[in-house]
């Protein structure tokens, strides 16, 4: 049934499961603002200005700029918060107790640099944007209201 709803990651060899669902966006509105703040803070853009201090743009029209290294606190927040969403939904498909981890654990075992975990943890925040299940039909409801 939800097979297809956690991706995992490895940290120190030890494999994690990972899942942002509707709840950890909820978490992550209430504390930083809004879905698209968090979502910078993951993969945080610093853009190029020219002398006027406007944004360099490409031929597209989309600016130009490098990524710079996000902030270890919100790695850890968002670590944190899908790999338990993560052990929810694993403890939920097996039927066993939910399994914890402390975030100071989890950062503990984090053995990559902080931009390339940014990058996995981004893309776990992406794929809960995807429709997961392409079996499933949502109808949507109109009502006339003109009546």
């Amino acid at each position: 049934m939800f097979d297809d709803k956690l991706s995992y990651i490895t940290l120190s060899g030890e494999k994690y499961p990972l899942r942002c669902g509707m709840e950890v966006l909820e978490i992550v509105q209430d504390k930083y603002g809004s879905i698209e703040e968090f979502e910078n803070r993951l993969m945080p853009f610093e853009r190029k200005k020219d002398e006027n201090g406007e944004d360099v743009l490409n031929e597209e029209g989309v600016p130009i700029g490098r990524y710079v290294i996000p902030k270890i606190s919100d790695l850890g927040d968002a670590l944190h918060l899908m790999v338990t969403a993560g052990l929810e939904m694993e403890a939920d498909l097996s039927g066993k107790e939910t399994e914890s981890v402390t975030r100071k654990e989890l950062m503990q075992k984090a053995d990559m640099p902080p931009t390339v975990l940014g990058e996995i943890l981004h893309a776990e925040m992406m794929r809960c944007f995807r429709r997961k299940n392409g079996t499933a039909t949502q109808e949507k409801e109109t009502t006339d209201r003109s009546k």
